[in-house]
């Protein structure tokens, strides 16, 4: 069995200073997509501190020359930013697997969407995860923590399905997920769907 653990410290900030609408509009613009609305409804300046934990536990297989890892993870978030604790059951195969953390996530636990372990090498996987969590307080959905602001009745359980794939080499990983997360609050009328594209690099 593998054991891999990481703890991590954000750093940041919501709110106009962010320059965030700006960034929007010009991706919008640039691609050619529907101006972006709602800004203006945006939560106030609020610095963000939040400390984050999260461990996997991986059973390894061999597959012929392919690899293949399961086990379960636990997450947990404290900060004004999140507070949350969560648990899930991943499933990957390739190769080079070490060289990989775990699962990805686009919860906002994370500062970054993928965390390369610390062993170097080469290799791909596919991997697939559910996951769910308890979700205390979350800022963007809640509303700023020491001021006025608008906000939502926020759900407390929360789960996403990921699906995905990843390629390592050396230092770097770029890894490409859909993700499946149930909704996040009460006047929400669907699930959301979506995916991201991510670039790491291990210091």
């Amino acid at each position: 069995m593998t054991d891999i653990e990481a703890s991590q410290l954000d750093l940041g900030a919501v709110g106009p200073v962010t320059a965030a609408d700006s960034v929007q509009r010009e991706v919008h613009r640039f691609t050619n997509s529907q101006r972006p609305r709602g800004w203006s409804h945006q939560l106030g300046n609020e610095p963000i501190l939040n400390l984050g934990y999260r461990r996997h536990w991986w059973q390894s297989h061999a597959l012929g020359w392919l690899e293949m890892q399961h086990g379960p993870g636990v997450s947990a978030s404290l900060g004004n930013l999140l507070v949350q604790a969560g648990g899930g059951y991943g499933l990957r195969f390739g190769r080079g697997l070490d060289a990989s953390m775990g699962w990805p996530s686009l919860s906002i636990e994370r500062g970054g969407y993928r965390q390369v372990a610390t062993s170097p090498g080469s290799g791909w996987n596919v991997f697939a995860a559910l996951q769910g969590r308890y979700v205390a307080h979350n800022l963007l959905l809640d509303g700023n923590t020491v001021r006025d602001s608008h906000s939502v009745d926020r759900r407390e359980w929360v789960g996403d399905a990921v699906v995905g794939v990843a390629l390592t080499w050396e230092r770097w990983e770029v890894s490409l997920a859909h993700v499946w997360r149930s909704k996040e609050f009460e006047e929400q009328q669907n699930s959301t769907v979506h995916g991201a594209l991510s670039l790491s690099y291990r210091l």
